[in-house]
């Protein structure tokens, strides 16, 4: 384009001129504020204009300088339509240069939400109505069954006739069925919408809706929902948030109150017949007596029809007899009086028991023996089970560490600590086979699925899904003494591995001496934290290696501090001893030939004598080895193999790192140092530790220039024992 451009201005963070580039009095850029003193500048260029709009009117209009810039707080509200929810297609209204118009969104509501979890058939067991805009989902955690609160006849025909009668006014007994067993327990989460009630649609694992009736626990009491048929889908209303529930089969026994009326009524006409006849003979013998003629012949007594009293005691006879026979032929009395052997253990608050699994793939064999221990504490269930050394507490489908540290369960850890739990279903909606004191239940599919992903959960997924399952119980006096659990066969891998699994869970007591430290307490009342890392079979070889050195009774290392601190240089080498006895653990630190002995905080020497100051600074490298273990346990961690052995690399805290700088090099103290990261290395072979460091970097000041800072502590274990003198053993406090 030919000609010649003058007196050109642009205002412009990126752009330039006239081909990418800008020149002087032609095509210059200015500033805005230089741009509104250009002589015959348009008046719509002076002022800019923010606009908000719902697509049909506007609904506020700001003026506003260039680069200005606006947050949530200027946003008008959205007028409301029916049946949408509105969004604002722009957020950012950062540094605007330009007239802007933010539009309102309408979107119609997604009326209908499912949860992740479904049946065999791939329908969701819940779906959720109301008015959502799509971000948000509803949650479902499927709970350990409890009877608690239900009585079902499946937990005992005599408590369940004692909570029906006592639990219903007696003007509903003709109508109100009787709780027969239970179904699943959830735990589910409705996000919050426009609405204050849901319609909440649940499909049981049988896909149907006949017979069933659901509750919801309300202040620690459950309360029976009103409900509806809806197709194979149970229809009840729940409030958003989050509602425990529990689904139970029931009973209707109206045709045992019309038997029982039956029944009445003969008895009522057995006695108004016993009473007429009684006085009938009575009028009788009275006429006789005031009419009677010496010598007139008697007469012969009319006969009576008897078959109405014959058939009424007949038909009480046979009513009985039906009722005995259905309750003992069907096995009924045998099915509860097992399941009841295997609730009582399950719902008492206390429970022990030794526990044994033995897994064969392959040519490769597992043995793991253990004791499961489960109590109530401030109303939440904790169990115990030691893994590999490892003591881990299960409450509310997480672990729990000692020093209170929650993981979520994933699906390739095993899960011992409800067995119970998912076995006492299985005597309760399945045939098994009796013999004395022994039952045994066979299964295939879901049922030996979810039991087995319990046991074995590394290779569940390979598992056919028809892979049959045993469990045997043995009973003494309706207690239960042993549970074996069996399974073996061929896994879908690409070499068809052959396996087995027993489990076996035996000297099952109701009763429970294990001690929950309160940092698991405090942690299991908090409840599940769906931010939790998940437990793997990584952090519990960490900490395996590290349990089996604890358990130890006597543990040694070769020890070399480092430090390079400016000023503050140090490389010193020391040998670590630990014995450990029912009492307590004493440490002795060895160096240059001289020993300190260290426990809970006391440091003698070798005569027995206190030692403190200066000289006691060393026997704290003892506190190293705790540090590290509890920097383990937080299970923040990466990990590789090296040469046949894993290397752990966890991250120190800051309190960790300030700990550790004052152990290795206390002068160090005095500076003004600044640790930004720690890092400890653990090397683990063959399931033991081998040796670890642990080591800080970061910058100290000195003369007004910051330098680099580093403190390390390398520890190589060996198998040396060291022998406590008397001395120190009487002055410290352990003989």
């Amino acid at each position: 384009m030919s000609g010649e451009y003058l007196e050109n201005y642009f205002v412009s963070d990126t752009l330039a001129g006239i081909d990418g580039q800008s020149y002087g009095g032609k095509a210059e850029p200015i500033s805005y504020d230089t741009l509104l003193t250009v002589e015959g500048l348009p008046e719509e260029m002076k002022s800019l204009t923010l606009r908000f709009t719902d697509g049909e009117e506007t609904l506020k209009e700001v003026s506003f300088h260039y680069g200005d810039s606006f947050d949530s707080s200027d946003y008008p509200e959205i007028p409301d339509k029916d049946d949408c929810y509105a969004y604002w297609d722009k957020t950012d209204l950062s540094a605007l240069h330009f007239d802007t118009v933010v539009t309102a969104v309408y979107e119609p509501y997604v009326t209908t939400l499912a949860v992740e979890d479904s049946r065999e058939s791939g329908k969701p067991v819940f779906y959720v109505e109301g008015d959502y805009d799509g971000t948000e989902q509803p949650t479902a955690v499927a709970q350990q069954k409890s009877s608690a609160g239900f009585a079902p006849v499946s937990s005992g025909l005599g408590a369940a006739i004692e909570h029906y009668l006592t639990g219903n006014a007696w003007y509903t007994w003709l109508t109100t069925p009787m709780n027969r067993e239970m179904v699943e327990q959830w735990s589910l989460t409705i996000p919050r919408d426009r609405n204050e009630s849901h319609k909440v649609h649940y499909l049981s694992p049988d896909e149907t809706a006949d017979h069933l009736r659901v509750f919801v626990k309300q202040d620690g009491a459950w309360t029976k929902l009103d409900s509806e048929e809806f197709g194979s889908y149970l229809v009840f209303s729940l409030p958003e948030g989050k509602s425990e529930i529990a689904v139970v089969s029931v009973l209707y026994i109206w045709w045992v109150w019309a038997i029982l009326l039956v029944l009445l009524a003969a008895l009522v006409i057995c006695i108004v017949l016993l009473c007429r006849k009684h006085a009938k003979k009575r009028n009788v013998r009275k006429l006789q007596a005031a009419e009677a003629v010496e010598d007139a012949p008697a007469l012969p007594p009319k006969k009576k029809k008897r078959w109405v009293l014959p058939l009424i005691i007949s038909l009480l006879v046979l009513a009985l007899t039906a009722a005995a026979a259905l309750y003992f032929l069907t096995g009924f009395d045998s099915q509860i009086t097992v399941y009841q052997a295997l609730t009582s253990p399950e719902e008492q608050e206390e429970l022990s028991a030794s526990l044994t699994v033995d897994t064969k793939i392959g040519e490769e064999s597992l043995h793991t023996q253990t004791e499961l221990a489960r109590k109530t504490v401030d109303g939440v269930q904790i169990t115990r089970v030691e893994l590999e050394n490892v003591p881990l507490y299960y409450a509310d489908e997480q672990v729990i560490l000692e020093n209170g540290r929650a993981y979520r369960l994933g699906k390739l850890f095993p899960d011992y600590s409800d067995l119970l739990g998912l076995i006492v279903p299985l005597y309760q909606d399945m045939e098994f086979a009796e013999n004395e004191d022994t039952c045994q239940v066979s299964m295939k599919g879901e049922a030996a699925q979810k039991v087995l992903q319990a046991i074995v959960p590394d290779i569940a997924a390979q598992l056919s899904e028809t892979q049959e399952l045993t469990v045997t119980v043995e009973r003494e006096d309706d207690t239960v003494q042993r549970i074996d659990i069996s399974a073996s066969g061929v896994l879908r891998d690409d070499a068809g591995s052959n396996f087995s699994v027993s489990v076996c869970m035996d000297s099952v007591e109701s009763t429970s001496d294990m001690e929950v430290p309160q940092a698991v307490i405090d942690t299991a009342k908090e409840g599940t934290d769906s931010d939790a890392p998940v437990i793997t079979e990584d952090l519990l070889r960490l900490l395996s290696a590290w349990a089996k050195e604890n358990k130890k009774d006597s543990v040694s290392a070769d020890v070399t501090l480092l430090a390079d601190c400016g000023p503050v240089v140090l490389r010193d080498s020391l040998k670590l001893y630990r014995q450990t006895t029912e009492e307590q653990s004493i440490y002795c630190i060895s160096k240059g030939g001289v020993n300190l002995y260290w426990s809970d905080g006391t440091v003698v020497d070798e005569n027995g004598q206190a030692v403190s100051g200066e000289s006691a600074k060393s026997a704290q490298t003892a506190k190293l080895l705790e540090i590290a273990y509890l920097a383990c346990q937080e299970g923040v961690f990466t990990k590789s193999e090296q040469d046949g052995a894993y290397v752990y690399s966890v991250r120190l805290d800051a309190d960790a790192m300030s700990e550790v700088a004052s152990i290795i090099a206390p002068d160090a103290e005095k500076l003004d140092s600044v640790f930004q990261t720690g890092a400890l290395t653990v090397n683990i072979r063959d399931g033991e530790m081998t040796g670890f460091t642990i080591s800080c970097t970061g910058t100290v000041t000195v003369s007004s220039a910051k330098v680099s800072a580093t403190v390390a502590a390398e520890f190589a274990m060996t198998n040396e024992t060291v022998t406590i003198p008397k001395r120190v053993a009487n002055s410290i406090g352990t003989e």
